[in-house]
């Protein structure tokens, strides 16, 4: 009697762990599949439909900021290179991309690329975009824990293209030295 309950209660911890892995595949997914319309949005500059990729709050302000940035320095294009597996926890996730933006300062193309995280929260099954205000509600331990957490995956996906961003990022700086000559 023992060991059947034992054994029933391994299957279904087995059971249980391949939902979480099939959970977590869903989630990464879904989330690249979010980063690459609101990067498309963002690179045709269409703003209004960037909303339909972030947390559904009130996003007017943060997307009249993202615009004024971007007509400010000059970007003419921003193009996701490629997305980090995500960590998830529950309806709440973390993620590492790359992004090359394109700009044009006095008269220069720049290019520049950088790689950054979004976080991301789940909404009736789907997943968002979540901007910092969005993140109130969490525990800031959580959130720092998470960034800990995460960190090894950015280490790990980083380590190729650290060296390309730094040519491409020095490359922009020089001619934005000659220009201010």
């Amino acid at each position: 009697m023992v060991l059947e309950f034992v054994v029933l209660l391994v299957l279904i911890c087995l059971a249980y762990m391949a939902l979480l892995r099939i959970d977590i595949k869903q989630a990464n997914y879904a989330i690249a599949e979010n980063m690459v319309g609101y990067f498309n949005a963002l690179n045709k500059q269409e703003y209004d439909k960037m909303q339909r990729y972030l947390y559904p709050t009130d996003s007017k302000e943060y997307l009249l900021n993202m615009m004024i940035k971007a007509k400010a320095v000059g970007v003419t294009s921003v193009r996701l290179q490629s997305v980090y597996p995500a960590l998830v926890d529950g309806n709440l996730a973390i993620v590492g991309f790359e992004t090359s933006t394109n700009a044009v300062f006095q008269g220069q193309d720049l290019t520049a690329r950088q790689t950054d995280t979004f976080f991301f929260r789940r909404k009736s099954g789907k997943w968002y975009i979540a901007k910092p205000e969005d993140l109130i509600d969490i525990p800031a331990q959580k959130i720092s824990d998470m960034i800990d957490a995460y960190k090894p995956i950015m280490k790990e996906n980083m380590a190729g293209s650290i060296v390309e961003q730094r040519q491409y990022n020095i490359a922009s700086l020089q001619k934005l030295r000659e220009t201010a000559k």
